[in-house]
Order: structure tokens, then sequence, then C-alpha cells
């Protein structure tokens, strides 16, 4: 369940924390489709929930290939889940 933080949205995907503002999804996916990256780089991964929903979405648009970098300053244990 997404809940409103400021202008933020919080929740979880498959278990991992998210923050994002509630249409990013629906942004991002409409971007993926047209873009067909190559390359992402996230900055600042929190606990890996859109890292996590960005792969799936990439996989399932045929984007398996698709390389994410993403850094944060902070260490969290969900990371070992996104290698």
């Amino acid at each position: 369940m997404l809940s409103r933080v400021s202008h933020t949205w919080a929740g979880s995907y498959r278990g991992l924390d998210l923050k994002q503002h509630r249409d990013v999804y629906d942004v991002f996916r409409v971007f993926m489709e047209e873009v067909r990256p190559k390359r992402i780089l996230e900055m600042g991964t929190h606990k890996g929930g859109l890292t996590l929903y960005l792969r799936d979405l990439l996989d399932s648009l045929g984007l398996a290939d698709t390389e994410i970098k993403t850094f944060d300053i902070a260490s969290y244990p969900e990371h070992e889940m996104l290698k």
C-alpha cells in the first residue's frame, strides 16, 4: 500500500522499500518503451525498490540486456538483493 509523504509516495515493491511520486511508474513505463535504453544510472538507491521495479519493467519489455548501475551514500542489507 502506498501512503502520501509530502510529494512522495512511500511503499514497497517485491518487499523492498521505495519512495517515489505516484506517477513515476507510468512515466517510466512509457519512457522505457520509447527510449529502450542500453544503460541506466540511478543515483540514490535507498533500499532498492525502484531499482528492482526498473529491472522487472525492462525484462518485461524485452530489455533484459539493459544494464542498471545504482549508487547511494548509505549501505543497506537490501542492496545485496540487487546484485
